[in-house]
């Protein structure tokens, strides 16, 4: 009921969410709104909630964000370890700086002392999300909702589909997750700056990165960037909806779970989303053209400008270059009458060249 307090583990296993130790990393949270779907905990060291901010965010999960990551992605749990059906969403400053929001697997587990990730657990089904701080928009609030969301959906999906430790990987989860900020209706479009920052970091540091090894912050940009472009219209001859359900439902992960989608080897797949990225043909209508629909890779977002994909130009030998296994590098000829050589050496693993003639 609202008015009753409740003590909340914030997960300290592996530096999840606080760096302060078990058994010391508790709040303190009074629950604030209560509906037959969801409840919202503030946490006590928040000395003046703002009432009207929790009916709105009742109001904007209930009505849009469950729904539409619940049509895209499949159901959460229909009840949590608690028994109970409905959904906490617990607002706390209490995590880490660098943190806006959070799922964590634990809590869909019965507590156990005796485990060092269970005896962590909240016993229920819940979500975490910044309640203030620098940069926190109503867009990237909500934007944050959806995303943790939908991490609970994909986490249950994969356990019902594959079983005991199947978990999606890092990379493909986190660009799911991104890409239900849109489906929600709070993406970059919607003037999320959070998503613009993180794509306009990733091309700054876009040769050293590589789609499927987690790099930094940077790599929810290129993630994002994936699962938007497998599951626009078309591409694969499907509707959006039909990717995201495929990869939340089946039992495979990662590269396999791509690779079950398109019906073609994932390098192939790989190939063509780095040239969209290049290409940025952003508003062409051609299905399946390379670009990401409605996404100027060179545009300004929300203040944000982005700086397109990086590109070298040869002026002569490259050397030193290393390209990380699922990454790219673009270069560019130097000139347009006299033939530019390029050599190869020194290669230790299979890797692919796509050459562009951008000629009429």
């Amino acid at each position: 009921e609202v008015g009753v307090e409740q003590s909340f583990y914030i997960s300290s296993y592996g530096g999840v969410a606080t760096t302060t130790e078990f058994p010391n990393n508790v709040i303190r949270a009074r629950c604030v709104g209560a509906t037959g779907q969801t409840y919202v905990f503030v946490d006590k060291a928040i000395a003046a909630p703002d009432y009207t901010l929790v009916s709105e965010i009742t109001r904007r999960f209930e009505e849009g964000i469950a729904p539409a990551v619940r049509d895209y992605f499949g159901s959460e749990p229909s009840t949590g370890p608690d028994g109970d059906s409905r959904l906490t969403i617990l607002l706390t400053n209490g995590m880490k700086p660098t943190i806006i929001g959070l799922f964590y697997g634990a809590d869909l587990y019965q507590n156990n002392p005796l485990n060092a990730q269970l005896r962590e657990s909240n016993g229920r089904k819940i979500i975490y999300v910044r309640y203030s701080g620098t940069g926190l928009s109503t867009v990237t609030r909500y934007g944050t909702i959806a995303h943790e969301f939908q991490h609970m959906v994909n986490f249950y999906q994969k356990l019902q589909a594959g079983g005991a430790g199947t978990f999606e990987t890092t990379w493909l989860a986190e660009g799911q997750a991104k890409y239900a900020e849109d489906i929600s209706g709070y993406g970059i479009a919607a003037g999320d700056a959070n998503t613009a920052t993180i794509i306009r970091m990733m091309q700054e540091k876009f040769p050293a990165m590589s789609l499927t090894s987690w790099y930094g912050i940077e790599s929810y940009g290129l993630s994002y960037l994936f699962v938007r472009f497998l599951a626009e219209a078309n591409r694969y001859g499907t509707t959006s909806r039909q990717i995201t359900r495929q990869l939340s439902t089946s039992r495979s992960i990662g590269i396999d779970a791509i690779e079950g989608i398109t019906g073609e080897p994932f390098s192939r797949t790989l190939g063509r989303f780095y040239l969209s990225l290049l290409l940025n043909r952003y508003s062409s209508t051609a299905a399946a053209d390379y670009g990401i629909n409605g996404l100027n890779l060179a545009g300004s977002y929300a203040g944000v400008q982005l700086s397109g994909m990086p590109v070298v130009t040869l002026s002569g030998p490259i050397s030193g270059t290393i390209v990380r296994a699922h990454g790219c590098q673009y270069f560019q000829r130097q000139g347009t009458t006299q033939p530019t050589p390029l050599v190869i050496q020194n290669v230790e693993n299979t890797i692919q060249a796509w050459l562009l003639d951008q000629r009429p």
